[in-house]
């Protein structure tokens, strides 16, 4: 991020403490300190940090994920006006590898994620904050999407079973059990819905069912 007046630290976000590398202008690492994951030692650090580089210059704060370990550090950063930049896991990763790092490490990660920001690396955006109705609504979208997935799921498992064990019912002339079979007596004594029916006759009730049969399997 080789703009003036800004300034990076990179947090390398846990779940009891984190780590902090800040950055000189020049993108090389100035320091470094580790603070516990309790907002008011996050928004003390912070405070701290931005004391250390003046009021001329503006702190820009980057973590790894704005939710779980760094949800705090996000939330506090936003509160005291500065900037908050995401770095996409897959990417810190690649640049570790780049550097020659191929064991994580805490600091050297914290100190990977400032770079990114200093440098404009692909992989690192800054944090947007969402109103609750968008928040609402993308958690509506990836509830959506995840029962969309496991159903898709479940129509393969239930076609790779029908294949294996009666591949005749796939084909799109099969229109459910034969009447007078085996497999239909069994689904007319057992299906509830059919109770209180036993007048009606049992070619009527084969026909509705076969047509019922028909149209579950055409669908998956």
């Amino acid at each position: 991020m080789k703009e003036p007046g800004l300034r990076v630290v990179g947090f390398d976000c846990a779940e009891e403490e984190h780590v902090a590398v800040l950055l000189d202008a020049e993108g090389e690492q100035e320091r470094h300190l580790t603070v516990e994951n309790r907002g008011d030692r996050i928004q003390e650090c912070l405070a701290g940090l931005m004391l250390a580089i003046g009021s001329s210059a503006k702190l820009v704060v980057v973590v790894e994920s704005k939710r779980a370990h760094g949800r705090l550090v996000a939330a506090e950063a936003r509160r005291l006006g500065c900037r908050v930049m995401q770095v996409n896991t897959v990417a810190l990763n690649h640049f570790r590898d780049l550097e020659g790092q191929p064991r994580k490490d805490d600091e050297w990660d914290a100190f990977l994620a400032a770079r990114m920001s200093y440098l404009r690396m692909r992989g690192c955006r800054e944090v947007v904050e969402v109103t609750q109705e968008e928040r609402a609504l993308s958690r509506l979208t990836r509830t959506y999407e995840r029962l969309t997935q496991d159903r898709t799921r479940h129509v393969h498992q239930l076609r790779a079973v029908l294949l294996e064990l009666a591949p005749e019912v796939l084909h799109r002339s099969w229109a459910g059990p034969k009447p007078n079979s085996r497999a239909m007596t069994f689904i007319l004594q057992r299906w509830p819905g059919f109770e209180g029916l036993e007048r009606a006759q049992l070619r009527s009730l084969e026909k509705c069912y076969r047509s019922i049969f028909g149209d579950l399997l055409r669908s998956i």
